[in-house]
Formats: structure tokens, C-alpha cells, sequence
């Protein structure tokens, strides 16, 4: 799931900020890409290099691993603190989200503890896979903790009901392929756990986009893709769901996406970095609940090698690690 999650984000890399036609035009072979030498914020990065979105959700598996399952609220913003830190002197635009940084900002001024912002951007559901990777959603406590955690790492920055929604949706949906259910049930479960992160938060779910993409269902995009073809799809799509960094734009499209494609996570990843924008993200968002669910392809098998080798990623190790936390129990 990790390396799917890499292999969307390097995918989108080359494509996010640009518009939507000029996207698709750049990853019309249907393969990774360098980044055009005049883009904003990653000019000529290599094919396959991923960007901030893997890399933080990375710090947070290696924070949960590090603190055995549990999170602290101070470390993970120094890691965060120390991340940007070195990105910086490495010369690198692709930086913090402007949820998390505000957020860090005041952090470093007065403490964890005593800030919290209601972002509503994508940078939630960005970090957020190693929690449905280290929780299960079976007992229904395990499901609640899942939930709970989900609203814990949020809170510092994103500690608004939209982007909570979005991110708990895609923990529990990753949390429940893992538990082996397929995409259509994972999503089922997706949305009552994402119902209840709302009313915890003394949210109407029904205002959420969430709610009305469970009651429409996708049968309208599927219809779409499949009747106009993959140009008129992905103009639905931007037009109809969005593509900003807006959890209720990025994050949906992102899910329909994975509906679009649930038996290849590399489909999922290539129409959402086709798709410009804040195309690493859905991208990789994407194609991690495909992944979770069980999809795969002969596609991923190489493009995982491709993307792991090229930025030096160990990820499988990770990965054990944080699932071997899945048996813990809780109350």
C-alpha cells in the first residue's frame, strides 16, 4: 500500500499546479515524467522522484512506529519542524502545506498543546494512511480508536470537521482492505466511520460532499468514462469534484477515482496525475485504497521497483512493522 501510495505521488509529481489539459498532454505515454523546466516548484525534478506528500506520510509511520503505535502531538511537529528544515537547505520549494504551516508556526511559539487549527486542505488525508495501516476496524472499539487517533493527529492543524472527514475516510478504508474487505465494502465502511467522525465533532454530515458522493454513488462518473472516454472523464471530474488543495475536492475526486479503478492502482494513479492540480496528492491517495483493497497489476509491480530504486525507499519494512501493530487491543 506504501508503495502504491509512492508510486501516485511520483506519478503526479510532474503534473501538480499545472492545468489540467497540460497534464494530460505531459503523461499522454502513460509513464512517469520529468517535471517541464519551467515549473513552479520542482523544475526538471527526475522521472519518478516523489514529493512532500510521501515524505510526511512517512515521518508519521516512522512516529508511530517510534512511539509504539501511540502519537505525540510535540514530536511529530518537531519532525515536521525538522523536515521542513532540511528541505529548505536542500534547496527545495515543495514544502509544508499552508494548514500545517500556520499551524507550526504557532507550535514553535507556544506548544502543541495549546494550538489547534481548523485547516480544511488535503494535508489530513496526506499523512494519514500509516493510521489505517497500524488499526484495524474490527472490533468495533478498534474502529473507534481508529477514529479517535485520526482526530489526534489532526488536531494541531487540521482540527476542522471537513478535513477530519476526509481523513478518516481514507484510513478506514485502507484499515478495512487490510482487514480484507473489497473497495465497494471498505467504502461502505469508509462512510459510516467518517459519519461518525462528523457527528463527534458536532458536524451535519450531510453538508459534507462525502455524504452526497455515498447517496449519488458513482454510477454518473463511471457512465461519463465510460460512454465519452478518458478526456471528457477527467473534465467531469475537475469541473464536478474539484482538484485544490480543499479536503472536499482532492480527497473526493481521489475516492472516485479509486472506484473508477478498483482492481489497478496504476489507472487510479495515471488519471489522477493527469488530471493537474494538486494531482501527487489525489494521485496518490487514490491509488493507496486501491491498493489496500487488494488491486494490483503488472503495471505497479514495475513502477514500484522503478519509484523505490530511484528515491532510495525501503518501504516493506515499514510497513511490517506498522501492521504488526494491528493486534493490539483497546478499550
Amino acid at each position: 500500500m506504501l508503495s502504491a501510495f509512492a508510486v501516485g505521488d511520483a506519478m503526479g509529481m510532474p503534473t501538480q499546479l499545472l492545468s489540467r489539459e497540460r497534464a494530460s498532454a505531459l503523461l499522454a505515454d502513460g509513464v512517469f515524467v520529468k517535471a517541464p523546466s519551467d515549473h513552479e516548484i520542482c523544475p526538471d525534478l527526475p522521472a519518478g522522484t516523489i514529493t512532500d506528500d510521501t515524505d510526511q506520510a512517512l515521518l508519521l509511520a516512522d512516529h508511530l512506529i517510534d512511539h509504539d503505535g501511540e502519537f505525540d502531538s510535540d514530536a511529530f511537529a518537531a519532525s515536521l519542524l525538522e523536515w521542513e528544515a532540511l528541505m529548505r537547505a536542500k534547496g527545495s520549494l515543495d514544502l509544508l502545506g499552508p494548514s500545517t504551516k500556520a499551524a507550526l508556526e504557532l507550535v514553535a511559539a507556544d506548544g502543541a498543546a495549546n494550538v489547534s487549527l481548523a485547516g480544511t486542505t488535503n494535508g489530513a488525508s496526506m499523512r494519514i494512511p500509516a493510521v489505517g495501516l497500524i488499526n484495524s476496524v474490527i472490533p468495533a472499539t478498534e474502529a473507534q480508536f481508529l477514529v479517535d487517533q485520526v482526530r489526534a493527529v489532526n488536531r494541531i492543524s487540521h482540527n476542522s470537521w471537513q478535513a477530519n472527514v476526509a481523513a478518516t475516510f481514507v484510513a478506514v478504508v485502507i484499515s478495512a482492505g487490510l482487514d480484507g474487505f473489497d473497495l465497494d465494502t471498505a467504502f461502505n465502511v469508509g462512510f459510516i466511520a467518517a459519519e461518525l467522525q462528523a457527528e463527534l465533532m458536532g458536524a451535519d454530515f450531510g453538508q459534507s460532499v462525502f455524504a452526497r458522493l455515498r447517496d449519488a454513488g458513482f454510477g454518473e462518473i463511471s457512465a461519463v468514462f465510460a460512454t465519452l472516454g478518458e478526456h471528457f472523464g477527467l473534465e467531469y471530474l475537475e469541473g464536478n469534484l474539484g482538484t485544490s488543495l480543499d479536503s472536499e475536492q482532492s480527497v473526493v475526486t481521489a475516492v472516485a477515482l479509486a472506484a473508477l479503478s478498483p482492481e489497478d492502482p496504476y489507472q487510479a494513479a495515471l488519471w489522477g496525475a493527469k488530471l493537474g492540480g494538486d494531482s501527487d496528492t489525489i494521485a496518490a491517495i487514490g491509488a493507496s485504497m486501491v491498493a489496500a483493497c487488494g488491486g494490483w497489476s503488472s503495471q505497479m509491480d514495475w513502477a514500484s521497483e522503478f519509484v523505490l530504486t530511484t528515491n532510495t525507499l525501503e518501504l516493506n519494512e515499514r510497513a511490517e512493522r506498522l501492521v504488526a501493530f494491528r493486534g493490539r487491543k483497546h478499550d
